[in-house]
């Protein structure tokens, strides 16, 4: 998974994400990698523009 990431982060491609939310919601989004590590990953949301 770390090479999705790390290939996103280089060239800037945008990924589409499916994650489970802190309130239990199975969520779908489309992310611009920012940065991440072992256990997060940081992004733009294209739907609501936040991190």
């Amino acid at each position: 998974m770390q090479g999705i990431f790390k290939r996103a982060l280089w060239s800037g491609t945008p990924i589409e994400m499916i994650y489970l939310s802190k309130k239990k919601i199975i969520t779908q989004r489309i992310l611009t990698i920012k940065k991440f590590d072992q256990e997060r990953v940081l992004g733009i949301c294209h739907h609501s523009n936040q991190i």
